[in-house]
């Protein structure tokens, strides 16, 4: 379970992002892919997201699943 203070990167592998979790919040979140163009918030399901300070210095705002603890060497 990630957590507020834990060393963070994407799980995309060329060109991953690698930072601090600053902040866990809930938002609503519309996946094209799977639910359509069509956007109806009233179906949209409520995901979990992270605030990651990136070692560039700037924020990024990624869904917690999309994310992987680095470990500890």
């Amino acid at each position: 379970m990630i957590e507020v203070g834990d060393l963070v990167q994407t799980k995309v592998e060329n060109g991953s992002t690698k930072g601090l979790v600053t902040e866990l919040y809930e938002k609503k979140h519309w996946d094209t892919g799977k639910l359509g163009t069509s956007v109806d918030w009233s179906l949209a399901p409520i995901r979990d997201f992270a605030i990651v300070l990136a070692y560039d210095g700037r924020e990024h705002r990624f869904l917690v699943e999309d994310l992987e603890l680095v470990e500890k060497k």
